[in-house]
């Protein structure tokens, strides 16, 4: 009788295991278990990007009308598979599209020729706050973007509007798993901001200058927000590429942002109370 029961038993279980149609199953604990995937050390690696906004080879965040602008990609803009393969100034990326927002336009289009700059030049006709956006693609049709908020001001400098901007930088763009990416911006306004982060991967700081690491390979488009008292904001975002440690990348820069003097104007000209709220 004993034996019957233990074979009874079994032809339950076995049973119970085919059951799928009543919503039993049963599932090997070994098998089916999760494993984090390693990095693929021959994987494609995405690019980076950082927008720059120069006059006379200095970067700006304000500028009057109609004078003369180039926009161009930051030298850490890269695609990581091709560094140390390209001579080229921005290894891998072979296009860079350039928009200002404040008409919904696209500006240019810049194609690899060579090794040719990926920069156009540009002047603003409209006063106010211009958002400015880089989308630059890779040789294997990957893209990065950035972008930056410019203030534009009339000729005559009485006449500033209050919209602010923010100039934003990050270094190292081509980052390694829990390595410090240092971060920097500044509002320009004429009244005190505050300036905000988002790193893209869910973490957020406050402050002139940051530091964020990332756990894990991948793209992560980090913005900076200047938000002053009356509630007006501007934004400016980087895109950095983490990659796997010993992948090889870029020399490693120290992120810098221009003096109050290098905004595109004269030192007499320039509106008054640019607000760095760093050093707030």
């Amino acid at each position: 009788m004993k034996k019957n029961i233990q074979l009874i038993a079994l032809a339950s279980l076995v049973t119970l295991g085919g059951c799928r149609a009543a919503g039993y199953e049963i599932i090997d604990p070994v098998k089916d278990r999760q494993r984090p995937a390693a990095p693929d050390a021959t994987a494609s690696l995405l690019p980076s990007a950082r927008l720059e906004v120069t006059q006379a080879g200095k970067l700006i965040g304000v500028v009057r009308t109609n004078q003369g602008l180039v926009f161009r990609p930051s030298a850490d803009t890269v695609d990581p598979d091709y560094v140390g393969k390209s001579p080229c100034a921005n290894p891998g990326i072979t296009n860079a599209e350039y928009q200002v927002s404040i008409d919904g336009q696209k500006v240019a289009s810049a194609r690899q020729r060579g090794c040719e700059p990926l920069e156009v030049p540009y002047s603003f006709v409209k006063t106010g706050a211009q958002i400015v956006s880089l989308k630059v693609i890779s040789a294997d049709g990957e893209t990065a973007t950035a972008s930056q908020t410019i203030r534009v001001v009339d000729n005559d400098p009485c006449c500033a509007v209050p919209a602010p901007a923010v100039l934003v930088t990050a270094a190292p763009l081509v980052a390694y798993p829990g390595e410090l990416v240092k971060t920097q911006a500044r509002c320009l306004a004429t009244e005190a901001g505050t300036i905000s982060w988002k790193f893209g991967d869910g973490a957020t700081a406050l402050g002139g200058t940051s530091s964020h690491s990332f756990d894990t390979t991948g793209q992560y488009v980090i913005t900076a927000t200047c938000t002053l008292g009356n509630g007006k904001k501007a934004e400016a975002t980087v895109t950095v590429s983490v990659i796997p440690s010993g992948r090889p990348r870029p020399p490693v820069g120290t992120p810098t942002l221009p003096g109050a003097i290098e905004l595109g104007m004269p030192p007499s000209q320039v509106p008054p109370n640019q607000s760095d709220p760093s050093q707030n």
